[in-house]
């Protein structure tokens, strides 16, 4: 599952599966793109699925956009299966160039 899948970038590198999304514009995107997977409109904190359903739960930059990182994490453990894998990625700030959007960075 990719919590916050917004548009389904991290989905589809995954290879499919189930993306959740508390925004209706980013899943008619990620439906689009990429059809295969499976959306729905849900939110971090609580997720819409039984305990134990998931081998993985990956979360990408979404972790700094969850209002509730406790509750969001405590429903990840609860919905991944037992020797299940979790995935998350925090962005902490800028990255090396002082450019945290890409914008403006130059290959030297």
């Amino acid at each position: 599952m990719d919590v916050g899948t917004g548009t389904g970038v991290y989905l589809r590198a995954l290879g499919g599966g189930v993306g959740i999304d508390p925004s209706p514009a980013f899943l008619k995107v990620a439906r689009r793109r990429f059809p295969q997977g499976a959306y729905l409109l849900a939110r971090a904190e609580a997720l819409p699925f039984p305990d134990g359903v998931f081998s993985g739960v990956a979360f990408g930059p979404t972790w700094n956009e969850v209002e509730d990182p406790e509750a969001a994490a405590r429903e990840a453990f609860r919905v991944l299966r037992r020797g299940g894998r979790l995935f998350a990625l925090l962005l902490l700030g800028e990255g090396r160039g002082g450019c945290s959007t890409g914008r403006g960075s130059r290959a030297s």
